[in-house]
């Protein structure tokens, strides 16, 4: 299948400007303190990003003041402390050595904190490359300490400093920067670290002979602010739409090679033979880390990975298994709104009721041989189970097709830091032990845990259709219900954000917690129904229920209720954090039911 080569261009073009503005950087800093340069570059980038931001379709919906404030917070680690350290790096050693040890050493250093943590499997291969880049980088500095010169020494260690700031910031940024889109993200960060660096330069500004500065100067500033700032950006991010995070983050070991081509033939800077030794060492061990070996980096740029749908307008396919339970439903109808190309695993497709444009495919997890096809081409998977189903088959062929990314719907009643058979109930022990699985089978993933959907208030509608009483048990148990169309909006943008919730444990709540009565009573305001509650003895509800449900499941639930009993539930601001607006009320989700209470 033809390799569409427009994303390619796009992520080469960036990968070009990254590489040179080391170059274009240090004759900036060549004429003024480097407090000021990095002040002009990256005041002039945090307009040119607004600029990008409001041309360039991203914003979907109104930024949450509290997104804006993490992704401010993010630039005082992003673009403050990683630029003050690297112009300061500038005005001591070459842009040649920056243009290897930053964008270089960060992967390794990334790389390396996450293979430590057990955030990615530590294969030998990656091992290798891990050990083969620190060596290198230990080369390259005995290098730069054998050429006698200690300036250039100090300034190639605030460039490994940056390298880590920058390592630091890939690590956090993800999950700081959730809600916002990635461009919007990147603007209001580097506008919070350009007011810090405002404040640094302060100083310096005096110093400078601003009529007397070369032409070439103000060239290089514009081009450090409009190109290697806002036009790289936004590039990279539509290009890494279209070819997802493995390529291109093969590709950012083009900016070195741009980057040391700018430094030689444009300045004339040079290494020491050992110091072109150990660069050559962290290079080799940096790609071997990142990608793991040959297959991987061949994997990354495979033309027949998507197939079908989606391809050709550039965007992943998603693969929704529990398509048809309710939310695996919203989760489908909320990609499908979002204009995300959609496939749904259902083993009726005929009786599946999906919105027009869902890929709809026939398929059983108890049926391994009709998985293959189901997986073939896609990007990332939401699972969406029933209690006891088997995983075991759709990982395994999901890894063999290339899928990279695996999002689980699990319960709330996992104990963090437990294992399955150690876990306090057959509930908890399932899902964690779905997760232990989803976590062997070497694919990225992120956990979605929720413990009482506001749905589960959906087996009142049937009582009121009798009258207005409400008999439950533990109706003095306290819950922090969820709106589905959170759990579908959250779900919808792991799958979309990619590799930014890899590793994540996310724990689903609404915005309030409410006893069962406190429901009910919100209930009767939406209803405009004067309905009462009657609490009553957990046995006979629980007999009653074992004839038709699981007795080793019903014990487990009712002992999560009982333990909510006089409790308020845990809030959080997950939803939020997210999908950049707070969790609905359960009011909201009272409103948006009244038909299926008769309302």
């Amino acid at each position: 299948m033809p390799v569409n080569k427009r994303p390619y261009l796009l992520l080469s073009v960036t990968m070009v400007m990254w590489g040179s503005a080391f170059a274009s950087s240090k004759a900036v800093v060549d004429h003024m303190p480097h407090t000021v340069a990095a002040l002009l570059r990256f005041g002039g980038g945090a307009i040119a990003l607004l600029v990008a931001v409001a041309f360039s379709g991203t914003t979907r919906t109104k930024a949450a003041p509290r997104a804006a404030r993490r992704a401010a917070l993010a630039g005082v680690l992003g673009v403050f402390a990683y630029n003050a350290c690297f112009f300061w790096g500038l005005s001591l050693a070459p842009s040649l050595d920056g243009g290897i040890l930053i964008p270089v050493l960060s992967p390794v250093l990334t790389t390396a904190f996450l293979t430590l943590t057990g955030r990615e499997r530590a294969s030998r291969a990656r091992l290798a490359g891990l050990a083969l880049g620190l060596a290198g980088a230990v080369v390259f500095f005995l290098g730069t300490g054998g050429g006698g010169s200690p300036e250039r020494l100090a300034g190639d260690a605030l460039y490994a400093l940056s390298a880590v700031c920058w390592a630091a910031y890939t690590l956090v940024g993800p999950r700081v920067l959730a809600g916002l889109e990635p461009l919007r993200a990147m603007a209001y960060a580097t506008c919070a670290g350009t007011v810090l660096l405002a404040v640094l330069a302060a100083p310096g500004l005096g110093q400078v002979q601003w009529t007397a500065l070369p032409t070439g100067v103000w060239l290089n500033v514009a081009y450090l602010a409009v190109g290697a700032a806002a036009i790289a950006n936004l590039l990279y991010y539509r290009g890494i739409g279209s070819v997802g995070p493995a390529s291109a983050s093969l590709m950012m070991f083009t900016v070195p090679m741009v980057s040391t081509a700018c430094a030689t033939l444009l300045l004339s800077e040079s290494f020491n033979p050992l110091q072109a030794l150990g660069a050559l060492i962290l290079v080799a061990g940096a790609i071997l880390a990142v990608t793991q070996g040959l297959q991987n980096w061949n994997e990354a740029f495979r033309s027949d990975r998507v197939v079908d749908t989606g391809q050709t307008r550039g965007n992943p396919m998603y693969l929704v298994v529990g398509a048809t339970a309710h939310f695996g439903r919203q989760a489908v109808e909320e990609l499908v709104s979002a204009g995300q190309p959609v496939r749904a695993l259902t083993r009726t497709p005929e009786k599946a009721g999906l919105p027009e444009g869902v890929q709809v495919v026939r398929g059983d997890l108890t049926d391994p041989a009709s998985l293959p096809a189901a997986v073939e081409g896609v990007e990332a998977v939401l699972l969406v189970l029933r209690y006891g189903m088997d995983v075991g088959p759709l990982l395994d062929a999901a890894r063999a097709a290339g899928v990279r990314r695996v999002v689980f719907l699990t319960s709330g009643a996992v104990v963090r830091g437990v294992s399955a058979d150690a876990q306090p109930d057959v509930i908890a022990e399932y899902h964690r032990g779905v997760e232990e699985a989803v976590e062997a089978s070497g694919l990225e993933w992120t956990f979605l845990r929720l413990l009482f959907p506001a749905i589960n208030s959906l087996t009142f509608a049937m009582q009121l259709q009798g009258g207005d009483v409400i008999r439950a048990p533990y109706t003095r148990a306290g819950f922090s219900a969820i709106h589905e169309r959170d759990v579908a909006e959250v779900a919808a943008r792991v799958l979309a954000d990619g590799a930014a919730h890899a590793g994540a444990t996310y724990d689903l709540t609404g915005p309030e917690s409410l006893t069962q009565a406190a429901q009910v009573a919100v209930l009767a305001e939406a209803l405009g129904r004067p309905l009462t509650v009657e609490d009553l003895d957990p046995e006979p509800v629980r007999e009653q229920m074992s004839q038709f449900m699981d007795a080793e499941f019903l014990a487990a639930l009712f002992s999560l209720m009982e333990a909510a009993v006089g409790k308020p539930a845990p809030v959080n601001d997950t939803v939020e954090r997210i999908t950049g607006h707070p969790a609905r009320t359960y009011a909201t989700w009272a409103a948006d039911h009244r038909a299926d209470f008769g309302g």
